[in-house]
Parts: structure tokens; sequence; C-alpha cells
């Protein structure tokens, strides 16, 4: 990736895995990956310090802008990338990060509870490489329409 001439503002990318267990979709492996209405209401109920301005569009949280009660200043954003960068992200990291590599693949009908340990390293490389794709398509992202 090419530097920025202005400094990119810090962001957060995650990734969560599931496997089928009683033909239900459980979470086995998550890297830092939040649920925007969890967040809204522990921010409202804990941290009674901030503003928080949720983006709300046909009843579906885009952003939660957290500012500081204090200094009336924006502290921080989160952005739901699915709803500003609608696509794939094999596509969206070919077009935007294509020096970052390809998107992997798993066999999820391979992938079982009893399996996961033997299966742990390629699980992480393939979410190592996810998070690696998703943080240069949020960068890339932040340079061409937030900056």
């Amino acid at each position: 990736m090419n530097a920025s001439s202005k400094p990119l503002k810090p962001f957060l990318v995650g990734d969560i895995e599931t496997v089928m267990i009683d033909n239900v979709h459980k979470p086995y492996a998550t890297g830092l990956i939040f649920d925007g209405i969890l967040l809204l209401k522990h921010l409202a109920w804990h941290h009674t310090n901030y503003k928080l301005k949720p983006l709300m569009r046909n009843n579906r949280l885009y952003e939660i802008a957290v500012y500081s009660n204090k200094i009336k200043k924006l502290l921080f954003r989160f952005r739901d990338s699915l709803h500003h960068l609608p696509g794939k992200l094999d596509n969206l990291a070919k077009s935007l990060c294509p020096d970052l590599g390809r998107k992997g693949t798993i066999q999820y009908d391979e992938v079982r509870q009893s399996n996961l340990k033997e299966k742990k390293s390629q699980l992480l490389g393939y979410m190592e490489q996810d998070i690696r794709l998703l943080g240069g398509v949020m960068r890339r992202a932040q340079e061409i329409y937030w900056d």
C-alpha cells in the first residue's frame, strides 16, 4: 500500500467463524467483533461521561459516534463495514489492496466441534488473512472516502 499524505485515523477490524452444532451456527473463533446494539447499551449504561450518536437507517445500525460530554469533542466512531462497503471481502481486497494477497479458503463442511483442535493452525491462519484483508480494505476505503 502507498503511504498516505494525511495521517490515517485508527480503526479496528474483526472476524468470526462458526461451526454447525445441531443445525445452528455457533461461533468457535472470533477476532475482535462487536454487536452494535450491545455496544450501544453498554456505553449508555456504564459510560455516562460519553454522548452517543447512533446513525440508523431502516432499523439498521451503521455507526456509533462517541463524544466526550466534558469537552464536546468526537472521541471515536464504530462503523459497520458491511453496510459501508457491501461486497465479498475477496472482491474488495482484489480491487482495493491486491498487494495483501488473496482470501483463503476452508472446507466449512469439514469443520466440526470434534476437530477444532487439530485444525487450529489452519483456521487461525485463515482468520488472520481475513483480518489482514479487512484491515487493508478499510484503510484504503478511509483514504478514498473518509479523508
